[in-house]
């Protein structure tokens, strides 16, 4: 549990924060630049993680499509 004083530090060290990020905004990135970050974060996965199925019974994939039904009913 925080105490008022613990929880009032907390607050202003966000708030210091939240005006620095407004203020040092990070460059846009094109789409070639998207791409190259997003194959150094794949790379810098073991091939353990890279290789698992995080969802073997495709659940996932299921809700969603069932969702997306969902919004084709509508129109």
């Amino acid at each position: 549990m925080l105490t008022r004083e613990e929880y009032e530090e907390r607050k202003r060290g966000f708030e210091i924060f939240n005006r620095w990020e407004r203020e040092n905004l990070p460059p846009a990135l094109g789409s070639e630049a998207s791409v190259a970050v997003a194959g150094a974060l794949w790379e810098l996965l073991s091939e353990e993680v890279r290789t698992a199925d995080p969802d073997p019974e495709k659940l996932g994939v299921r809700a969603f499509h069932a969702k997306l039904a969902l919004l084709d009913r509508r129109r």
